[in-house]
């Protein structure tokens, strides 16, 4: 069994240049994976999504 780790990404998903396979964690409705990314904001890590369809990563952000 292999570890995981984060790899740094930034801009449009490009898979092939990761150098690693990344973490699938779901589909969009058109069937496009989408991948289990993260995000610091504010000295906070936050989860998100990447996709080759996205323009970058999401992560979210909730207040309460």
């Amino acid at each position: 069994m292999h570890g995981l780790r984060w790899v740094d990404a930034s801009g449009k998903l490009d898979v092939s240049s990761l150098g690693h396979e990344p973490v699938e964690g779901g589909r969009e409705v058109n069937g496009t994976p989408l991948y289990v990314a993260e995000a610091r904001h504010n000295g906070v890590v936050h989860p998100g999504k990447a996709s080759k369809e996205l323009d970058g990563s999401y992560y979210f952000i909730c207040s309460g």
